[in-house]
């Protein structure tokens, strides 16, 4: 099994012996993911249970996975670009 692409660390801090990692760059996509879809009001469990599971820890699974499937396209975006780059308007 190959190693998930994390992006290293988004937040790390400290100096001299102490150093405190914080977030990976990818929990950190996928948190602003989540939150970005939290914060729609007019998404809601029941609006978007057709596109997901029915029962909630399912639910919650493939948001999970939907939220850091964002993140791991972000990363993949910054390490390897888009074909499309000059053509974007």
């Amino acid at each position: 099994m190959s190693k998930i692409n994390d992006g290293g660390e988004a937040f790390g801090h400290g100096q001299g012996d102490w150093h405190f990692p914080g977030l990976s760059k990818r929990q950190w996509y996928a948190g602003m993911a989540m939150q970005g879809f939290m914060s729609n009001s007019h998404i809601t469990r029941e609006g978007f249970g057709k596109y997901f599971g029915g029962d909630s820890l399912t639910y919650k699974k493939e948001m999970t996975e939907y939220f850091f499937s964002l993140a791991d396209a972000m990363l993949s975006y910054e390490q390897n670009g888009s074909r499309h780059r000059g053509n974007m308007a």
